[in-house]
């Protein structure tokens, strides 16, 4: 499967009569066979959004190796068969949706947590994502559904117009870093946002973990430990009204044979 790649070339510029011959990047696939390189259109993205508005040659090349990681991310998730991803196959860049680069970003944020990446290096990445999406709307390139709005923001003593991040959706469950986070300590509350922080992070159980996500349902609106949530059985959930009762039983005897039964039992109403 061809890869993308960034290459540095020259051009000639003319006008009134004067020509000068310029450094710019461009975007290519790569066959890997033969290391034959084809021209992108998505340089038509570093073309707009870089070099004709001025940008510098450093400038160009770091949001085409950004967009580039990112295409080649989604190309090796089609070659690991996600189900996600695998409708590109077919649809290529105008079947790109947010869930997509919201998976991207997620990764390399795990990554940041991990102590692979710096979390600047992560945000850097998502601004290039962010404006990348924001071109391929304005081009109608894809019809994904989000909104192209901007934001004001101070950079020094002026103002300067910003994208606002689409990936930053309650459905998509998006992980981010903050720029000096290494998840130094756990949080032990969710403070003023703990509403939509519920929902966020029962999201992301559903997308990464779905055979969890239950029992973290059953740990916020039933208060139940992790310890009470793994003794649950199907027998230990009975359904009353618009309700569940869970029936908190000690089930070592039945899932954990091997370790001693101090057998007790209490029951949890969810409404």
């Amino acid at each position: 499967m061809n890869l993308y790649v960034v290459r540095e070339y020259s051009i000639t510029e003319s006008s009134g009569g004067y020509e000068s011959a310029i450094r710019t990047i461009g975007i290519g696939m790569k066959n890997p066979n033969t290391n034959n390189i084809i021209p992108s259109p998505i340089t038509n993205f570093i073309k707009t959004m870089y070099r004709n508005k001025g940008k510098s040659i450093s400038s160009q090349r770091n949001s085409a190796y950004a967009i580039t990681r990112f295409l080649n991310y989604i190309i090796n998730q089609i070659k690991q068969k996600d189900s996600y991803f695998m409708h590109l196959e077919n649809e290529g860049i105008s079947g790109l949706g947010l869930i997509h680069g919201s998976k991207y970003i997620s990764s390399l944020s795990l990554r940041a947590r991990a102590g692979e990446l710096s979390p600047e290096y992560v945000n850097d990445q998502m601004r290039y994502i962010i404006k990348f999406y924001y071109w391929l709307k304005l081009q109608k390139i894809i019809d994904e559904d989000f909104e192209i709005t901007y934001k004001s923001i101070k950079r020094g003593q002026r103002e300067q117009l910003v994208e606002v991040n689409p990936f930053d959706d309650i459905e998509l469950g998006t992980i981010f870093v903050g720029r000096d986070e290494r998840v130094k300590s756990m949080l032990s509350d969710f403070g003023v946002n703990r509403y939509p922080l519920t929902i966020k992070l029962i999201n992301i159980a559903r997308n990464i973990a779905p055979d969890i996500a239950l029992g973290i349902c059953f740990q916020f609106f039933g208060g139940l430990r992790r310890s009470e949530v793994v003794n649950l059985t199907r027998q230990n959930i009975k359904e009353q009204g618009n309700g569940l009762i869970l029936e908190i039983r000690d089930n070592q005897k039945v899932l954990f044979p091997n370790i001693k039964n101090t057998s007790h039992i209490t029951s949890v109403a969810l409404k």
